[in-house]
């Protein structure tokens, strides 16, 4: 009788330390999976080349209207003369990518083209129902993580209704603001603010999918099942 419950005993933890290897396996797996997609799957990006430099906006999934492209037009002029360029991007499909790496690498081809300038880029990719702001470095001091992620926050319910040219429209004007109120022009505060654009809540904002964070949980789910092993060996020797 004793021996069958040791057995028994013996079985189940060997079927927990299975488990554990296996899930494991899976984060081990995914880790991998999210460094390949941020920084060697190839993308497909959309070029830019030296005849429109002054573009801003590629709208390669078709959703803004005349009206829209108007709006973005009128309030990228605003900032012509701080040498500042929004650059509003709807894709179809980031096929597989990661929107950031997309902005990333998309954002790198505006500054080869236009160096001088500071560029904004709003990206929204219409299947995976994302958007994501990216300010170059000379902007960064102003539109932070913590300004874009909460941004992006008040973004998500517009996209979750195919509310797409509102996303982008409620993206542009609060990082407008945000630019506005930094350099102090007063009058583009008030048309803003005016749109129903209030100041971006100061909210700590965290990146869920940060490869750090991802790889202090493989360590410790390799920890457990480490001490799940040893424990095992233990046992059988006993």
């Amino acid at each position: 009788m004793k021996k069958n419950i040791k057995n028994n005993d013996k079985i189940l933890n060997k079927i927990i330390s299975l488990i554990f290897i296996f899930l494991v396996s899976i984060g081990v797996i995914a880790l991998f999976i999210g460094l390949y997609k941020n920084y060697f799957q190839s993308v497909d990006i959309i070029q830019v080349s030296q005849n429109e430099l002054s573009r801003a906006i590629y709208d390669e999934a078709k959703i803004l209207d005349k009206q829209t492209q108007q709006e973005i037009l009128s309030l990228n002029q605003e900032f012509s003369k701080k040498n500042i360029h929004f650059t509003i991007l709807t894709i179809p499909s980031l096929k597989g990518a990661l929107i950031n790496r997309y902005a990333t690498l998309f954002m790198e081809n505006l500054k080869n083209q236009t160096p001088q300038m500071s560029h904004i880029l709003i990206i929204l990719a219409i299947q995976e129902k994302q958007i994501f702001i990216h300010p170059s470095e000379s902007l960064q001091a102003i539109l932070g993580s913590t300004e874009v992620f909460a941004l992006i926050d008040k973004e998500h319910h517009f996209i979750e209704q195919s509310l797409y040219q509102k996303a982008i429209l409620t993206a542009l004007e609060g990082a407008a603001y945000e630019v506005a109120n930094f350099y102090q022009i007063e009058s583009l505060k008030n048309n803003l603010q005016q749109s129903a654009i209030t100041t971006i809540e100061r909210e700590v904002a965290t990146e869920h999918n940060s490869i750090i964070e991802a790889l202090l949980k493989v360590l410790i789910i390799l920890a457990i099942a480490i001490l799940f092993i040893r424990f095992d060996s233990r046992k059988e020797i006993e």
